[in-house]
């Protein structure tokens, strides 16, 4: 009974918010991102919504936590979308599993 506690308190304080951001604003997000060799991360855009579709994976909706921080609500983890000083989307950095770097290798189309 105590382990089922304290995982539903976990679960709880790891809930995250979803923020109202400009949709205008995932353009420069959309692309394709190499997370590694055998995996590509495409980050696209259906109306104000922002997807990404993994290599031969389901595609999942994220959510923005601020500007640059999305996260999924079908599992844990984090995207992180990383801007040159001239604000061109470089990278994004990938919270799951640990911490990984996905460059962006191709600008998306919306």
């Amino acid at each position: 009974h105590t382990a089922i506690t304290r995982w539903l308190q976990k679960k709880r304080t790891s809930a995250r918010t979803a923020i109202q951001v400009d949709p205008k604003m995932y353009h420069g997000y959309i692309g394709q991102y190499v997370f590694n060799p055998n995996l590509i991360l495409t980050v696209f855009r259906q109306g104000n919504r922002l997807y990404i579709q993994p290599t031969g994976q389901q595609t999942f909706e994220i959510f923005p936590e601020s500007e640059e921080t999305f996260f999924p609500k079908t599992f844990e983890a984090l995207f992180t979308f990383v801007k040159t000083d001239d604000g061109l989307v470089k990278h994004m950095i990938v919270h799951w599993r640990g911490t990984h770097l996905a460059k962006k290798i191709a600008p998306g189309r919306e």
